[in-house]
């Protein structure tokens, strides 16, 4: 009895097999949120709390870069910053009636918002074997963060935030004193910037997978 179990294990798997009639193959994913289904989509330029200079409006380049590379038949309006908006519409407040404002006056379908954090750098000495060994880092972080709103009554249609954490940062040894130096900060925050653009626009591509299909019958 123990002897024919192989053989039966072999026969049933053969069977099986020979019914499935199945085989690999690539099949493309849609984007979880199609803009292609509106006429027009407006983007508020991404905000934040504190003076960043210019890195609100390069998150706001390369948040819009992203989208369209991965929906190009989408039409995409910039209306400015967000007080410029709100102040078009006479508003003071992101809420549903500067929503739908919005939307009647530049005759979008739905609006992006976004904001973006970033924390200043913090450098961070550590001295080890009597000085000889000097490491020195500067952490720097940033949040951005998205939502898509249907301009016709204010609705959320999509949300999506992502982080990301970098470092910059030099030293320099002088008389035996420490001198530390943040070099790079603007570089460091626009690559946290590239990655949270990017990972924050994957809802909105397509994606090819490997799936087990059956064959036409």
């Amino acid at each position: 009895m123990r002897s024919s179990f192989p053989r039966i294990l072999a026969l049933t798997f053969l069977v099986v097999a020979g019914c499935s009639h199945t085989h690999m193959e690539q099949v493309t994913i849609p984007p979880q949120v199609d803009l292609t289904h509106y006429q027009a989509v407006a983007l508020i330029d991404f905000s934040s709390q504190e003076n960043r200079g210019q890195l609100p409006a390069y998150a706001t380049h390369q948040f819009l870069q992203r989208i369209l590379e991965a929906q190009p038949g989408a039409r995409i309006m910039q209306l400015g910053n967000l007080q410029q908006a709100l102040a078009s519409v006479g508003k003071t407040q992101l809420d549903a009636d500067a929503i739908r404002a919005l939307g009647q006056k530049c005759g979008a379908q739905a609006i992006f918002a976004g904001t973006l954090e970033l924390t200043d750098a913090k450098p961070t000495v550590s001295v080890a074997n009597f000085a000889r060994n000097v490491g020195v880092s500067a952490d720097v972080n940033a949040n951005l963060g998205s939502t898509l709103y249907d301009a016709s009554n204010g609705t959320i249609v999509w949300t999506s935030s992502a982080a990301a954490h970098d470092s910059a940062g030099g030293v320099s040894l002088s008389g035996g004193d420490v001198g530390v130096g943040v070099e790079g900060t603007d570089n460091a925050y626009t690559r946290m910037i590239k990655k949270t653009t990017f990972r924050i626009a994957d809802p909105f591509r397509a994606h090819v997978v490997n799936q087990r299909v059956a064959d036409p019958q």
